[in-house]
């Protein structure tokens, strides 16, 4: 029997991170950034406004309301070819280059529009149109000197580095990037993971009605979209429990797959268990972890591949998922640390704990008090209680329940 933190150990021994490759930008979410990303140019690149207004010298909003003669626009991509003197202003919209001679930008919504001076008094607030074309702007309110200007660099300046290496790349690390000029990234090689079931009772999912003694088969769906919400490279497969055609089957995957993950045949007493057969001569070892649910695992090389041999119970898949191969993937993908850390809780409830040598890893969710209480299905083929969990909380062995109150170890689930 082993401890699930020293197998965990004992996985990621034997794991290496995938060497980096360049991918074009919109390819790379998901992905583990191999290189840093650096600013080519700084952003922004010059002198822009955050609003719609009008640009104009601080100067000659002292005193209010003032009107000033409007001299040109600027606007995103067409920057205004005239120069801000003293009593004058320039149409600006959001994004478009500061205007030269001017300081600080007023917003439209503290301007009037005017036909002139002279004429401004004798005019009807009710005649006015906001929408008018006006040489002279009516400037009503202003905000203080330098006021709603992006400075050219404000952001970051060429070389500053916008993004660091083992990064997990989302959406907006990848809008960063098109800022910066990126159109190729360094990432570290997805994971290829292979998801096989095995079991003559399974049935796929709409493939009709159930005969006797048949399931749907649901871990495979479950695992393999673990893996791909990690970035994965995911095929799915199935076989009957067939020893000769699941070592077949074993031998191509890992000609083409870094990772193996199979659920089912792995139990002790199990003669009716092809994986036992498919493997032998193979370096797997078929191990007892010192955990509830999840005891049977198989783990070793298939070639080149690493197989991962869950228990076929759903969710003791999850839980053996969750603990040795999310870290596995974790570190095939360079981020660190590869074992994710664990939360911290408070039990919401009396918790139910097992005596003797094995640790129990109860789904959970935290309750509207911030408690953490049972999900239920205490069952490991009940996958609706881990289904509506939110992590797995780590109670050791002992003669007693967990009480209200105590403090727990959480494993975050899901992500």
């Amino acid at each position: 029997m082993i401890q699930f933190d020293q197998f965990q150990q004992q996985v990621l021994a034997v794991v290496q991170t995938n060497p980096p490759q360049n991918l074009v930008l919109g390819d790379c979410v998901g992905a583990v950034l191999a290189e840093p990303i650096l600013a080519t140019v700084d952003l922004p690149p010059f002198d822009n406004s955050a609003m719609d207004g009008y640009a104009i010298r601080a100067a000659d909003v002292m005193n209010l309301p003032v009107t000033l003669r409007v001299v040109g626009v600027s606007s995103a991509g067409h920057p205004a070819d005239c120069t801000v003197g003293t009593a004058e202003a320039a149409r600006i919209l959001t994004g478009a280059v500061m205007v030269q001679g001017a300081d600080t930008v007023v917003r439209v919504e503290d301007t009037e529009p005017a036909a002139s001076p002279q004429s401004l008094d004798a005019q009807s607030p009710d005649t006015q149109s906001p929408d008018a074309q006006s040489e002279f702007v009516v400037i009503t309110a202003a905000p203080s000197p330098g006021a709603n200007i992006r400075r050219a660099g404000e952001a970051a300046r060429t070389g500053d580095e916008l993004v660091a290496a083992g990064t997990l790349l989302n959406p907006g690390h990848l809008g960063l990037a098109a800022s910066a000029g990126c159109s190729e990234l360094m990432v570290i090689e997805r994971p290829r993971v292979a998801v096989l079931s095995t079991g003559d009772e399974l049935l796929p999912p709409g493939a009709g009605q159930l005969g006797p003694g048949q399931i749907f088969e649901s871990n495979s769906t479950v695992l393999a979209a673990l893996a791909r919400s990690m970035g994965c490279e995911v095929t799915t497969h199935h076989c009957m429990d067939d020893a000769a055609s699941l070592r077949t089957l074993l031998m191509e995957l890992a000609g083409s797959h870094q990772l193996i993950l199979s659920s089912g045949g792995v139990s002790m007493g199990g003669e009716y268990d092809s994986m036992r057969q498919a493997v032998a001569g193979f370096d797997v070892e078929f191990l007892k972890i010192a955990i509830r649910p999840a005891k049977p695992m198989a783990f070793g090389r298939i070639e080149e591949s690493i197989l991962f041999g869950l228990p076929g119970n759903p969710v003791s898949s999850v839980v053996a998922f969750e603990l040795f191969v999310r870290p596995a993937i974790r570190q095939i993908s360079g981020l660190a640390p590869a074992l994710p850390p664990m939360l911290h809780g408070v039990a919401g409830e009396q918790l139910p704990r097992l005596a003797g040598e094995f640790t129990y890893m109860l789904s959970t969710r935290q309750d509207s008090h911030g408690g953490w209480v049972s999900t239920g299905g205490f069952g490991s083929h009940v996958l609706g209680g881990i289904a509506h969990a939110q992590a797995l909380a780590v109670i050791p062995p002992g003669p007693e329940p967990v009480a209200k109150g105590s403090d727990l170890r959480l494993i975050p689930l899901w992500s």
